[in-house]
C-alpha cells in the first residue's frame, strides 16, 4: 500500500490574503503507511480566517504526531477509537478558538475536512462546506455540506444549482470557532486500488461540477501525479476565469499498491 499526495492553493482573483490552509502527512508503521490529510477554509477578517484555519491544520497534525502512535500501539487499527480522540481534539481546538476571538472581540472560524486513511480504509471528518469526494468508478462525494443552502436543498427547496448562486450560500451552520458548539460528522468506508480521495474548499466547487471535476480527475483522466497536479491547477484556473471570489484549494490523495 503506497500514498501519494498532491494539492494546489490559490488566493483566487478578489481576495488579499489565503485563508485556506492544508496539511499531508503519510507515516511509516507495522500496519504499512498511513496517511492524514487536512483541509481548512477559514472566515474572518483579515488573517483571522488564516489564523483560525492554521491553528486547526496545526493542533491536527499534532494530534497525529504525538497522539495517534499511541493509540495506535494500545489499541491497533480501531477506527472508533480514532473517531473519539479526534472528536476530543476538534472539539477542544473550537474552544481554544471561540475563547481567543471572544477576548479579542472578533469573529472567526473555519471548515475542517479531514481525511485519516489506513490500508484500504478511510475515516472522514467534517464540519462545515468544504468537501471529501472519492473518485472511483465514479465520483461520489462523501460528505454533506454543513451549510444553509445544502440543508434547503436537502428538504427540496431549491435546486443545486440554485444553491451553487445563492445568496446565503456562504452561510454554515456548523464550523470550528464560529457556532454554539462543534459537532464534527465522522464517515468510515472502504478504497479500491487506484481510488483516490479528494478534498477541496467551496471555492473549488462553485465553478467546478462533479463531472468536470472527475472528468479531469479520476485516475483514467489523471494518471500519474503529475498530470494530476496540472489538473488541478487548471480546474483551479477554470474557477478564477469564471468569477470565484474565494480563496480556492484542493488536496488528492491516490491509493496505489507499491
Amino acid at each position: 500500500m503506497h500514498y501519494e499526495v498532491t494539492h494546489h492553493t490559490d488566493v483566487g482573483i478578489r481576495k488579499d490574503i489565503n485563508q485556506d490552509s492544508l496539511c499531508t502527512v503519510i507515516a511509516n508503521s507495522s500496519y504499512g503507511e498511513i496517511c492524514l490529510a487536512v483541509l481548512c477554509d477559514g472566515m474572518g477578517g483579515i488573517q483571522l480566517g488564516e489564523v483560525a484555519s492554521g491553528l486547526t491544520v496545526y493542533r491536527i497534525r499534532n494530534w497525529f504526531r504525538e497522539k495517534f502512535p499511541e493509540l495506535l500501539r494500545e489499541h491497533g487499527i480501531n477506527f472508533e477509537i480514532f473517531q473519539e480522540s479526534l472528536n476530543l481534539e476538534i472539539c477542544t481546538i473550537d474552544q481554544e478558538i471561540r475563547n481567543y476571538a471572544r477576548q479579542q472581540q472578533v469573529k472567526m472560524g473555519t471548515t475542517l475536512t479531514l481525511a485519516l486513511l489506513i490500508g484500504q480504509e478511510y475515516l472522514i471528518a467534517q464540519l462545515g462546506d468544504s468537501r471529501a469526494y472519492l473518485l472511483s468508478d465514479d465520483i461520489q462525494m462523501l460528505t454533506e455540506d454543513q451549510s444553509y443552502v445544502y440543508r434547503e436543498y436537502l428538504r427540496g427547496h431549491i435546486t443545486m444549482e440554485q444553491a451553487r448562486v445563492h445568496p446565503k450560500r456562504n452561510l454554515l451552520l456548523q464550523c470550528i470557532g464560529g457556532s454554539r458548539e462543534a459537532m464534527p460528522v465522522f464517515s468510515y468506508g472502504k478504497l479500491n486500488w487506484n481510488d483516490r480521495i479528494l478534498l477541496c474548499t467551496d471555492g473549488f466547487v462553485h465553478e467546478n461540477s462533479d463531472e468536470e471535476i472527475y472528468a479531469n480527475l479520476s485516475s483514467y483522466s489523471a494518471l500519474d501525479q503529475h498530470i494530476l497536479h496540472d489538473a488541478i491547477v487548471f480546474l483551479v484556473e477554470k474557477a478564477k476565469k469564471q468569477g470565484e471570489r474565494d480563496n480556492i484549494s484542493a488536496l488528492a490523495v491516490s491509493i496505489k499498491k507499491k
